[in-house]
Formats: structure tokens, C-alpha cells, sequence
């Protein structure tokens, strides 16, 4: 699971270059109204799916060099303003490797780290963050580089970056703001940085910023993590939903669990996997017959049917009527 902090960028860098957006989003059978809420949790399926479609709308550009610059600390509101109170370099960075799953949640288990080795401090980002999209990792270097220049280090460069996919001419982008070697095909993706170069003190410090940027960070991850588990799992099947692939099995998988473990979770509640994404549909649906601009064939899309009558299929057995049925009775109503 992730939040939609990181769409938000990638979807205004995509419009920034003329990418029509509403008609990404209809692509992927998604509603741009979606990603209205920064803090709202998807699978992380769903970001990836956005992503790609995003890099194959700009074969000419590098979107992750473009998402990273485009990226801004103020994302996460007022931290924004504590991040340019760090002491230093070194406390802000990390800060922000700290405040990593405030946007991504599967950084929670397996988090960016900075770590001290030799004379160097290193940033080395784990597995799960890439996944088969290495324009993240790119926006993740080119945005804790960028936020560290722009807060009193306009001169920082990282000694050296190191990152586990392959060089491409697009990506010769990101390596002109890195301004170091960069090694292509390692085993692991790291930016590392002098050490006495990050410990430079930043025009703007203020002591206890830290502190409190720490305490919002972890105000607003507890504020996530305490919502009810059959929410969050509500959450993921309505994204999932719209990605034709609403099961038990991909639901569990968005969320970090085996498929048996997810129903032993919803039976806590005295619910079955089945019973909780019908409720999700029937929301969903009722919603969608309540505009009258909508057509049955658009409504099936969105609910991840290829055909008006694998919808009307389901209705009928959830509400006893036909959704056009269901319809004239509201507009009666009315």
C-alpha cells in the first residue's frame, strides 16, 4: 500500500508536458477525482500502473528526472517549512528519509536508510521501491538532491550513484544532475554523499525543527496505520475494482498479506472477502447509476467488467431489480 502523494507528482508532471490526464486516468479505468486526497491509500499495483502509462505517454522524456524536479517538499505541508530548518545537510537528509513512508507505506517495513560508511554518508533504497518502475528510484535521488540545494547546498553533488538498472539515453538526464559517476547494473541502488559536505550548516536552522517535523511525521503515520482494517481493505478492492482484478488473492497481495491471513482478518469482523467487496460494488455502482450521464457501458468499465451484462449480472443478484430498473425507480423518486 502507498499513499497518492507521489501520482500527484507524477500526474502534474505529465500535464506540465501536455499529457492529457482525465484521458490517462480513463486509460486505467480511473477517475482523477481519485487522487484528490494526498493521504488516501491505493495498492501500490495502481501506482505502478500509473506510472508506466505515464513513461509511455513521454517516450521522449525521462519521467523520473522530470517527477523529481517537478517534486516538492511542501507535499507533505507544513513539514515543508521544518525541513528548511535543519541544522544541516546530514539532519536533512534525514529527515527525509525518515518521513519516507509519510508517502509510501511499503517503506514502513522495508525503509529507504542512510547509513554511515567510511567518510560517506549513503542513501540506499531498497527493492520494493523500484519494483519494476526505476523512474521511482530517479525521482527519489533527484528530489532529496534537488530539496537539499534548494535549502542552502546549491552546491552538493553525491560522490557517486549507484543504481540497479541500465544506463539508457534518456536516463543520461538524471545522470547530468547527479553530477558524479554513476555506476549502471549494481546490486543495489545507493546515492552516496561526502560525509563533511552534508554536515555544512543551512542558513535557515532553528533548533527543535527537527523535533517537531519527527513528531508530525509520526502523528500523521499513526493516524494511518489506525484506521480499521476492513477500511483499508474497503480502500484497495474499490482501486483494485477498476483495475479488473478485484480478488481475494490480488487484494491480499496489494496489501502485504497472504490471501488466508486477509480472511482470517476480515472474520474478526464477522465478514467474508465476498461479502466486503459486494458492499464495495453495490457503493460504487449506486453512485454511478445516480448519474444519469453514465452510461451502462461506462459504469461496467469502471467496475471492472468488460460488458454491460456481467454488470447488470451482478445488480440483479445484490439488489433483485436490474440497474435500469434501479434507475427509473430513482428518477420516480426524483
Amino acid at each position: 500500500m502507498t499513499t497518492v502523494a507521489g501520482i500527484r507528482i507524477v500526474l502534474g508532471y505529465a500535464a506540465s508536458r501536455g499529457v492529457a490526464v482525465p484521458e490517462l486516468c480513463a486509460s486505467l479505468g480511473l477517475d482523477p477525482a481519485d487522487f484528490d486526497n494526498p493521504l488516501r491509500m491505493i495498492p501500490f499495483t495502481l501506482t505502478r500502473a500509473v506510472w508506466l502509462a505515464t513513461i509511455e505517454r513521454l517516450p521522449e522524456d525521462n519521467v523520473g528526472a522530470g517527477a523529481g524536479l517537478a517534486a516538492r517538499t511542501e507535499q507533505i505541508g507544513y513539514a515543508g517549512l521544518l525541513l528548511s530548518q535543519a541544522r544541516d545537510g546530514l539532519e536533512l537528509l534525514q529527515l527525509m528519509v525518515d518521513s519516507g513512508p509519510l508517502t509510501d507505506t511499503a517503506l514502513a517495513d522495508e525503509p529507504v536508510t542512510l547509513v554511515r560508511c567510511g567518510g560517506d554518508g549513503e542513501v540506499r533504497v531498497p527493492p520494493v521501491l523500484s519494483a519494476g518502475i526505476p523512474e521511482r528510484t530517479e525521482a527519489l535521488f533527484i528530489s532529496m538532491l534537488s530539496s537539499l540545494r534548494r535549502f542552502g547546498l546549491a552546491a552538493l553533488s553525491p560522490t557517486q550513484v549507484r543504481v540497479t538498472f541500465g544506463w539508457s539515453e534518456k536516463r543520461a538526464i538524471a545522470e547530468r544532475h547527479y553530477h558524479c559517476k554513476t555506476t549502471w547494473n549494481a546490486d543495489q541502488d545507493v546515492m552516496c554523499f561526502d560525509r563533511k559536505a552534508l554536515l555544512s550548516p543551512l542558513p535557515g536552522a532553528r533548533p527543535g525543527a527537527a523535533d517537531e517535523f519527527r513528531a508530525l511525521v509520526a502523528n500523521e503515520i499513526k493516524k494511518r496505520t489506525e484506521l480499521p482494517f476492513t477500511e483499508r481493505v474497503r480502500q484497495v478492492v474499490h482501486q483494485q475494482l477498476r483495475l479488473g482484478n478485484a480478488s481475494q488473492q490480488a487484494t491480499a497481495v496489494a496489501l502485504g498479506m497472504s490471501g488466508r491471513s486477509l480472511q482470517r482478518e476480515l472474520s474478526k469482523s464477522n465478514l467474508t472477502f465476498s461479502q466486503l467487496r459486494d458492499q464495495v460494488m453495490e457503493h460504487c455502482a449506486a453512485v454511478l447509476l445516480r448519474d444519469e450521464t453514465c452510461t451502462m457501458e461506462e459504469i461496467a468499465k469502471k467496475l471492472g467488467y468488460s460488458e454491460p451484462r456481467s454488470f447488470s449480472r451482478l445488480w440483479l443478484r445484490l439488489k433483485g431489480e436490474t440497474p435500469t430498473r434501479y434507475r427509473v425507480r430513482l428518477r420516480e423518486t426524483r
